[in-house]
């Protein structure tokens, strides 16, 4: 017969009441509860939260500058550029004619997972709504398509509403159109300083020379530069090439890293050497020419100025290249001097027998200061 239970283990087995006592685990348990079921609850109505904002926005029209290029004016063969007429100075081209290592290039410095990743970047914009909500500086971390939406879509508020409508849009616009396309607009779209929006007009600001001839020093610059122009390009002073060359030398390890350069290549690829910068030009002889094919453009074609400034036109005049600055010169040589014939205005226009076309026309020394 078994002896019966001491009073000691009858306690220890049993609290008042006859009831089994807790477990500390189980006590712990208990004491969290609220706080998990808070946590759910909150998860829970962000998610919906989510999913109800996710639901009520669409993806809007490209924003007026997203497809905006300059129209540019060239002499009658075709070929030489005379002139160009923009608020953006942008011109387009397809991604087929961007080397696959500018492309490349520009992946190891903003987002070598692109092809990879959803179009977001959650812990970026976690970080950058934080940031945003405490008034710090902004943040970077956003990936291509991130950076695309916000160029081509909406504005460059730095708002966490705009912050999470970009989220949003990225998602839909990743599912919507595909990895090249996206590429291929964001290239198109987003700012390389110098005045030039575009991979195309940014090569030729930099090196002057089309995308297509883009070597892979030169991709490796120009994806740097997008990070701050200010403080990439390397014809603003020491301190900007000193940043440009650090920064092109992470692009391309990036490239190495993710096998597309080999270390051959590498070892020999050496900093790339840009054109000085342009300064502003005036408008000069040929402005007068210009004002005339924006009045042809109206008055005939019924173009608006929307149209000219952004459409991308190109527009083949018939003066001759030669015969206009044939013409310019037999006013400069012949043209009194002010102190001889004061408030002299003197015009010419040379026309092609036959059709009647103007090949060279003279209207003033500078239609900027008409």
């Amino acid at each position: 017969m078994s002896n019966p239970p001491t009073r000691a283990s009858q306690r220890s087995n049993r609290t008042a009441g006859g009831r089994k006592p807790v477990r500390k685990g189980w006590r712990r348990f208990f004491a969290w509860k609220p706080i998990l079921l808070t946590l759910l609850g909150l998860f829970l109505i962000g998610a919906v939260a989510f999913g109800v904002a996710y639901a009520s926005t669409n993806v809007p029209q490209p924003n007026d500058l997203a497809n905006a290029q300059a129209s540019i004016v060239y002499y009658a063969d075709g070929k030489s550029e005379m002139a160009r007429i923009s608020e953006v100075n942008r011109e387009s081209v397809p991604l087929t004619q961007i080397p696959l290592h500018v492309q490349r290039a520009l992946l190891a410095a903003e987002d070598r997972t692109f092809y990879q990743n959803s179009g977001v970047s959650p812990s970026g914009i976690a970080r950058a709504v934080i940031v945003a909500l405490k008034g710090g500086p902004t943040q970077g971390g956003s990936t291509i398509t991130q950076q695309y939406v916000k160029n081509y879509f909406l504005t460059q508020d730095r708002t966490v509403s705009r912050k999470l409508k970009e989220f949003i849009i990225s998602i839909k616009i990743d599912q919507q159109e595909s990895k090249n396309k996206i590429l291929e607009n964001y290239l198109n779209t987003i700012y390389y300083g110098r005045g030039a929006y575009g991979i195309q007009t940014a090569a030729r600001a930099y090196f002057g020379v089309d995308v297509s001839k883009l070597t892979v020093a030169q991709g490796a610059l120009l994806a740097s530069v997008i990070r701050g122009p200010a403080f990439y390009d390397p014809a603003l002073g020491a301190s900007q090439k000193a940043s440009a060359t650090a920064r092109v030398n992470y692009v391309l390890d990036g490239m190495v890293t993710e096998g597309w350069l080999s270390a051959a290549e590498r070892a020999k690829t050496t900093f790339p050497k840009t054109l000085p910068r342009s300064k502003p030009t005036k408008a000069g002889t040929v402005g007068y020419i210009v004002n005339e094919v924006r009045l042809e453009l109206t008055n005939k074609l019924g173009l608006t100025a929307t149209d000219i400034d952004r459409g991308g036109l190109r527009i083949v005049t018939t003066i001759d290249k030669q015969a206009q600055a044939a013409a310019v010169k037999a006013v400069t040589d012949n043209m009194p001097s002010e102190d001889s014939a004061p408030g002299l205005h003197v015009g010419l226009t040379a026309i092609k027998p036959g059709d009647g076309a103007i090949v060279a026309m003279y209207g003033g020394k500078d239609y900027s200061k008409v």
